[in-house]
């Protein structure tokens, strides 16, 4: 058995949707959550090298939580429009320290909370939002009501890596050898197949 994935695609989705050039950066620089660490953590005794700040990005930071971890966790919540609270509640961290996390993180990243604006403008005067692909969903939430918004910012970097990743299984679907190769699943961001070890 083997998992084909697109990392760190719905961050990269988000970074190209919103159009913020500073999380397009750090998506592209090889350590999304390391890049999103320096941002928030400046002070800190960053030195450039990748491995060096992906060792100094992963020391302790509160309780079992990594500055990393805190990063990716905070960041994908703060993406999808997550309040502190909420991101306090889940990372079992004090409700100020993810209330100034969210700040540093929206400061770093304007693009991102300017698209979420965007977003919410668009459901409240047509309840309709279409993906880059396309696709097009209607939302019968209350266009206000703050769990229709974050439905609805989810909904196009979370349909676009699920119709890209369709399109590349139909494609390995075409293209490979079934009697080689098998395909059992989608998931999500990935693919799972499974395959004779000697090939």
């Amino acid at each position: 058995l083997a998992y084909l994935d697109l990392e760190q695609a719905e961050s990269k989705a988000v970074a190209y949707i919103s159009g913020d050039q500073n999380y397009i950066s750090a998506c592209n620089s090889g350590d999304l959550h390391t890049s999103v660490c320096r941002l928030i953590w400046p002070s800190m005794a960053w030195t450039g090298d990748p491995k060096h700040d992906k060792e100094i990005a992963s020391q302790i930071f509160y309780r079992h939580f990594s500055y990393r971890d805190l990063s990716k966790r905070g960041g994908h919540a703060s993406n999808y429009v997550a309040k502190p609270n909420t991101i306090a509640h889940h990372l079992h961290i004090p409700g100020d320290l993810a209330k100034q996390f969210q700040v540093s993180y929206f400061t770093a990243y304007p693009g991102i909370p300017a698209w979420h604006q965007r977003v919410a403008m668009q459901l409240g005067s047509t309840s309709t939002l279409t993906t880059l692909l396309g696709r097009k969903r209607i939302f019968f939430g209350r266009p206000r009501d703050d769990a229709t918004i974050r439905e609805a910012v989810a909904f196009e970097p979370q349909s676009v890596v699920g119709d890209v990743l369709n399109i590349g299984l139909w494609r390995m679907w075409h293209h490979l050898d079934s009697r080689e190769i098998e395909i059992l699943a989608q998931v999500h961001d990935a693919v799972l197949i499974q395959y004779e070890e000697e090939i």
